[in-house]
């Protein structure tokens, strides 16, 4: 999570720490603001992610590439309701905004 408290009213901070204690991690949010997830653990990303737009939270997903550098893809999530999606090879954004024209997603440059 990048920023947190914005809409402290649309928060549900009690679902979040028994989410986090599902994995044996106590800590509050503020003391650990990021999360690993393993290749198998797409639908706890999908809870977490879902869990961060409802509260109005600002999120980086920086995933794991077995290619080369880990910043050659990324999303940006807002709490301001738009997303941003960065990608180093010109391949993968055109499939990406294909595939948000198909979705009916508005695009901006």
């Amino acid at each position: 999570m990048k920023g947190f408290g914005i809409f402290p009213s649309n928060e549900n901070l009690h679902l979040y720490y028994r989410l986090r204690q599902s994995y044996g991690d106590l800590r509050l949010l503020h003391e650990a603001t990021g999360h690993l997830f393993l290749e198998h653990e797409d639908a706890d990303l999908v809870s977490f992610l879902q869990l961060g737009i409802v509260s109005g939270w600002d999120m980086h997903v920086f995933p794991q590439l077995s290619y080369g550098d880990p910043d050659t893809a990324r999303a940006v999530i807002c709490h301001d309701e738009w997303i941003a999606l960065h990608h180093t090879q010109d391949w993968a954004i055109k499939e990406w905004r294909e595939s948000l024209e198909r979705a009916k997603y508005q695009i901006w440059e």
